[in-house]
């Protein structure tokens, strides 16, 4: 609970301070302990550096509690002076306690800082008895300058030492190390970096044993490399224990090794054993030159040297100013900032403003592009040539100019006609950029007019326009490249021009051919509909036609059914004439209705 307190206080700290530094995403970072492993005897100083490797994202707080065995251990002294730390303030500690067995810091800087190798604290321990002594960081925090004290943490690395009573003969070469990648350079630091951020451990050296061949001349220099820092032209902030390779001609009976800060020194004329490699412990900053020369059963060769150029400090804390002061209607500031860094030497300089792109100098001078009105944030990166990064940022805020007036536009405006019409006011001499933008915010049109000495513009956006709604958006600017603040008009719509107006009432071009399909398409449903109904009073007519001639023609054959049975019956010759005239007056009348419903129904029919 109570390191949660002391979190949640630098953060606090942090963000009043104003540590805060515009990164897309927090990266990782690592807090190691340096060396990570070692051997001492009983009574023997030594130092342990705490470090951190943040090479992408900027940090300023960071905290920690490194626990050692107090039985084995003791802390002599801490050194957290600005020679030792990349801090500047700490708001705990340094502290330690030997009986406790616990050192503990919480420490800031007022500029982010960004390195591989960036050092925290120096710890001078001294061994008291024998034992493996385990140096562990826990509860640490690794704060970004993002302005929201975002915890990078995500990697620890402690130290392993053994103390012995007994003499140690170091451990100088190996033929058995992991092998390390040569890193690619970052597009804006011209620097060679190494994958590993923590010290590799040493593996016990193998000497390498063969019969040499004998030959009549001395060595030649000897090829030397160095993986972990693969160009000696260059800086490096990263730092480990690392391996130094050389070729072994077969002539070869013995080596001598040596790395130091003197460029042209022989190392002795005293064979180490036969090896290809050997082993070197962490360097600190500056130049180192190691040299190695081989020996043959003629004599010892001539003295190779490979030069180490280590710089793990980032530049020195330097500050902002802008010359035209923090608040500025000057759309292109100028901006200076300077600084040193005692060993590489500054590369350069990045400037972003808020989310922009990264603008690069080597001057410590730059005009920035033009930038639009309102508050920004600046924030310049010194780069020193080793990679390391000392941040500094200032708040800016740019004033606008007066804005335009929009006086006049054609707000009845047409979609099958050319030119849009706009007129206002603005500062004599400058111009006005003109957006002609629809209602959902899409860029429709641009134009640019000219102000004249009275003030007065006017210009026209070139049509024709699809209907819709839009308004129009205007921003001067003056002939510094100074930007107002935008005006804009109401909404207004951009509407098809009418054909013919009747009764008041405009009518388009579409409505009108509108209306001419609509007149089409009834009169065609009206006659579907009469022809229809003619053809259900058709089909009536003809089924009451065909009923009036099955009901008469029913009629005749029945009464020729009765005239046979009459004619065939043995009725007296009176009786039989008045059915037969009687039967014969029904037929006549059969006949009569069917000669009337049969032309009455054709007439129907036909009409």
């Amino acid at each position: 609970m109570r390191r949660n307190k002391l979190k949640n206080y630098l953060v606090g700290v942090g963000i009043f301070l104003a540590f805060i530094v515009l990164i897309p995403k927090a990266q990782a970072a690592t807090l190691f302990l340096s060396p990570g492993n070692g051997q001492v005897t009983i009574g023997q100083s030594f130092e342990v550096e705490v470090r951190i490797n943040s090479s992408d994202q900027g940090f300023n707080a960071a905290q920690a509690t490194i626990q050692f065995p107090s039985s084995i251990l003791e802390v002599k002294a801490i050194d957290s002076s600005s020679a030792a730390s990349v801090f500047n303030f700490w708001l705990t500690g340094p502290s330690f306690s030997n009986s406790n067995g616990q050192i503990t810091f919480l420490g800031g800087t007022s500029n982010g800082v960004v390195g591989a190798s960036l050092e925290v604290l120096k710890i001078t321990f001294v061994a008291k008895t024998s034992g493996e002594a385990k140096i562990v960081a826990s509860d640490a925090a690794i704060t970004a300058s993002d302005g929201s004290g975002t915890n990078i943490l995500n990697t620890v690395a402690n130290a392993t030492f053994l103390v012995s009573p007994a003499t140690i003969v170091p451990i100088t070469s190996t033929t058995s190390v992991a092998k390390i990648e040569k890193p690619v350079p970052t597009k804006t630091l011209p620097v060679s970096t190494p994958t590993n951020p923590v010290p590799t451990e040493i593996v016990t050296p193998v000497a390498i044993t063969r019969p040499a061949v004998v030959t009549s001349t001395a060595p030649s220099w000897p090829e030397i490399t160095v993986p972990f820092y693969p160009d000696q032209t260059k800086w490096y902030n990263q730092i480990s224990n690392f391996l130094v390779k050389w070729k072994l001609p077969n002539d070869i009976l013995g080596i001598s090794a040596v790395i130091n800060k003197n460029s042209k020194f022989d190392p002795p004329s005293k064979s180490e054993g036969l090896y290809d490699a050997k082993a070197f412990e962490v360097l600190k900053d500056g130049l180192w030159y190691v040299h190695v020369k081989l020996k043959n059963n003629v004599d010892w060769g001539p003295t190779g040297h490979y030069k180490i150029a280590i710089d793990t400090m980032p530049p020195l804390a330097f500050s902002i100013e802008v010359a035209d002061g923090l608040s500025t209607d000057n759309p292109k500031p100028t901006l200076n900032f300077k600084t040193n860094d005692g060993l590489s030497g500054i590369a350069n300089y990045i400037v972003k403003v808020d989310n922009g792109e990264d603008l690069t100098t080597t001057t410590g001078t730059i005009v920035l592009p033009p930038q639009t009105p309102g508050k920004k944030k600046i924030v310049v990166r010194a780069v020193d040539n080793a990679g390391n990064i000392r941040e500094a940022n200032v708040d800016l805020e740019i004033l606008p100019i007066a804005s335009p007036t929009i006086s006049t536009f054609n707000k009845n405006a047409f979609s099958n006609e050319s030119d849009l019409a706009v007129s206002g006011t603005a500062l004599s001499n400058s111009s006005v950029w003109l957006s002609l933008i629809s209602a959902n915010g899409s860029l429709v049109a641009k134009a640019k007019a000219s102000v004249d000495n009275s003030g007065n513009w006017g210009t026209q956006f070139s049509g024709p326009f699809k209907k819709g709604v839009y308004f129009v958006e205007a921003i001067t600017q003056d002939s510094r490249g100074a930007l107002s603040l935008s005006v804009k008009t109401d909404l207004f719509n951009i509407k098809e021009k009418p054909l013919l107006t009747i009764g008041g009432v405009a009518i388009t071009q579409f409505w009108f051919f509108m209306g001419l399909v609509t007149v089409l398409l009834l009169v065609f449903i009206a006659g579907w509909w009469a022809y229809h109904l003619w053809r259900e009073q058709l089909g009536r007519k003809t089924m009451i036609a065909q009923r009036d001639i099955v009901n008469v023609f029913t009629g005749m054959e029945n009464d020729l059914n009765k005239l046979i049975k009459v004619l065939a019956s043995s009725e007296n010759e009176s009786a039989r004439i008045m059915k037969i005239k009687f039967i014969l007056k029904s037929m006549k009348n059969n006949l009569s209705k069917a000669q009337k419903y049969i032309g009455e129904n054709i007439k129907e029919i036909s009409e």
